[in-house]
């Protein structure tokens, strides 16, 4: 089975080559934002990781519009003791990008990882607790995939069904126990990955959260879409073979809204910010609604 990280980029992949004639803005946009130390700026002018992911992970897809020599020159500054842990394991990704895990980084950013456990063995996205939050474990999944220790991330399927609701959805954390559609298509991402069934009723909580605009709210009882969680519903559908073909042509036009003269993609047709991350949600999103 491809890692988490592959299947976005064959996702990705195909977004390209959806964009039709948008390609080579999206493209260009993406490629505009690494700045000389190598990285990629965010919202501010600053190199960051987080954003850095989101930048580069296209372009590397479509082989050009990034300097790979000055991004990895970027990562090798990064002082890791000093990261957070969703910026530890956007640099596990952009190394694993850029195939710069050698034997002996790869030791030192487990053991970076492994730091960052909470009490019930699994991560929680702010910071170690007495139990780990749905995205932190989606997130170190990913990075333990790229650090070829995915085998030391046990219990999967009872860790994540631990936050279901009953309609199907999953809230994120202990503290958020109502569903929302990026915990709930991290929870169905997860459970594929560990050779899990995902139950129906998942699949069926995401497309309820289908708005007349045709993107998908955060949760139903939300009245306004935004491209991260239609993006993030339609990659976690697919990839549970749910057929799209009966929303595909609302959701495109909700994609196709978003997305900006410059090439960049924006959250939502109220928000005037455009970056990378909203960037590679878009591709992503038509790569999962093509054919």
């Amino acid at each position: 089975m491809r890692t988490i990280r592959q299947d976005m980029i064959e996702a990705l992949g195909r977004g390209l080559r959806a964009a039709g004639p948008e390609k080579d803005k999206m493209l260009s946009f993406l490629g505009s934002l690494q700045n000389p130390d190598g990285g990629f700026r965010g919202r501010s002018m600053a190199s960051d990781l987080y954003y850095s992911v989101f930048a580069t992970e296209p372009l590397l897809t479509a082989g050009q519009g990034c300097d790979q020599s000055a991004l990895a020159g970027y990562l090798k500054t990064i002082d890791t003791s000093r990261l957070d842990f969703i910026h530890l394991c956007c640099l596990i990704r952009l190394m694993g990008n850029l195939t710069l895990l050698d034997e002996a980084t790869t030791a030192l950013l487990k053991e970076r990882l492994d730091r960052f456990r909470c009490e019930d063995g699994f991560f929680h996205h702010v910071e170690p607790a007495a139990r780990g939050s749905v995205y932190g474990a989606f997130m170190a999944m990913g990075a333990y995939q790229e650090l070829n220790c995915a085998s030391g991330f046990g219990r999967v399927e009872t860790f994540v069904k631990s936050f279901q609701n009953d309609d199907g959805s999953f809230g994120n954390d202990v503290q958020t126990s109502m569903g929302t559609v990026p915990a709930t298509a991290a929870a169905m991402v997860m459970l594929r990955q560990a050779g899990c069934a995902v139950h129906p009723a998942s699949a069926q909580w995401l497309l309820s959260c289908m708005t007349d605009d045709g993107g998908m709210a955060v949760s139903p009882v939300m009245p306004v879409a935004d491209l991260l969680s239609t993006s993030t519903a339609l990659h976690s559908l697919r990839l549970a073979g749910v057929d799209v073909g009966p929303i595909r042509e609302a959701a495109l036009r909700f994609v196709s809204g978003c997305l900006t003269e410059g090439g960049g993609f924006q959250a939502h047709a109220f928000d005037p910010a455009v970056d990378s991350e909203y960037t590679f949600y878009g591709i992503l999103a038509l790569g999962n609604l093509g054919e």
